[in-house]
């Protein structure tokens, strides 16, 4: 049985050259395509596809179509097809529904071999990207060690709370109802603990960290 493909791209251009991809390969059948648009949503609807191909760019905007076009066509897999390959867009597609992602630039047989995975039931992500994101959450955990071995007493994590709000040291003396010495006192021993050269460097690294 041949798996029925519907793609949904902002360029023409993309939309014919998808196809042409696809159209040596007896068991995929492209049944309609086109840009963003309610007769396109509608279209899609009717033609009620296996896979859903969509263009998903960074904006919000693109998230919201890309949920439209999933609740149209329920029984769809959804596939992202990008010229976006970070970490970001990966999980904004996720969370939308979607079940794999490649790139623009991938080889024609990696769009066959994503249809493939997916109308068995598989997630798929293009290698590359999911080495980044391997990459990216590797990156993350070692920066949540280090900054877990810095061992932040609980009054110099208020203390960084409220310069990452970027309050003044009287103001954070203020809020946390002790004297401006006091406060100076903590910076220092943030900036010791980061390695920071000011407070502005506390801030600047509390952010690498996800603080």
């Amino acid at each position: 049985m041949q798996t029925s493909v519907f793609v949904c791209d902002a360029h023409p251009v993309v939309q014919i050259g998808v196809a042409a991809c696809l159209s040596g390969d007896q068991s995929i059948k492209v049944v309609g395509s086109g840009i963003w648009s309610e007769g396109t949503l509608q279209a899609a609807a009717n033609s009620n596809p296996d896979v859903l191909i969509f263009d998903m760019n960074q904006s919000k905007e693109s998230r919201t179509q890309l949920k439209r076009l999933s609740a149209a066509c329920p029984t769809a897999k959804l596939l992202i097809f990008t010229g976006a390959s970070n970490l970001e867009e990966t999980v904004h597609a996720l969370e939308a529904g979607a079940s794999g992602l490649i790139t623009k630039w991938s080889e024609p047989e990696e769009l066959r071999i994503a249809i493939q995975r997916l109308m068995r039931g598989d997630h798929y992500l293009e290698p590359t990207v999911a080495l980044q994101v391997i990459e990216t959450l590797k990156s993350a955990e070692a920066r949540r060690r280090e900054m877990a071995s810095m061992k932040l007493t609980f009054r110099e994590e208020q203390v960084l709370k409220c310069l990452l709000q970027g309050k003044t040291n009287g103001q954070i003396a203020d809020h946390l109802t002790i004297s401006e010495k006091t406060v100076k006192h903590y910076v220092g021993c943030l900036k010791d603990k980061f390695n920071a050269a000011n407070r502005l460097e506390v801030v600047l690294t509390a952010q690498r960290y996800a603080l």
